[in-house]
């Protein structure tokens, strides 16, 4: 295992990367920490496959009551399989996947359906935004399901 550069070097890297340099840098981190080395699979696309299959098959997940004003939540049965599952839905474990800001540009029905499984809200309360998202997934072991959380930030 190669140990981490130590952390007080990590600012200094940043503070002399401005411009396009800092641009790219951005890029290439966020291309490292959305695809997995060990199944060669962008962390995204399989984000998006998991919502686009609840998306397509209706009958296959409950819409889960949870008391935040921004976030959808479904169930999904564990027997449903999906590639590199131990990865997006570890054991009674939190996943979190930022999405990307093109993502609801990018899929527009799916963003569409995901709004529409959040609890309604009061007239004083202000529209969640589906700029910023974040996926949320854990295998449920005992309960023997898939959860699902998309919240918009």
């Amino acid at each position: 295992m190669v140990k981490d550069r130590p952390s007080r070097l990590r600012p200094l890297t940043l503070r002399l990367l401005t411009g396009p340099a800092h641009a790219l840098y951005y890029v290439i981190m966020n291309f490292v920490n959305n695809f997995d080395l060990n199944g060669g699979l962008f962390v995204i696309d399989a984000a998006i496959m998991i919502l686009a299959y609840a998306h397509d098959h209706p009958q296959s997940y409950q819409v889960r009551q949870v008391p935040y004003q921004n976030v959808a939540s479904i169930l999904l049965d564990d027997q449903v399989i999906f590639p590199q599952q131990q990865i997006f839905f570890p054991p009674n474990r939190l996943r979190v996947i930022r999405l990307p800001e093109h993502f609801s540009f990018d899929n527009p029905d799916i963003s569409a359906w995901l709004l529409s499984l959040l609890p309604d809200l009061g007239e004083d309360v202000e529209a969640p935004s589906s700029d910023q998202m974040w996926l949320t997934t854990s295998h449920l072991t005992k309960a023997k399901q898939l959860l699902i959380e998309v919240s918009f930030e």
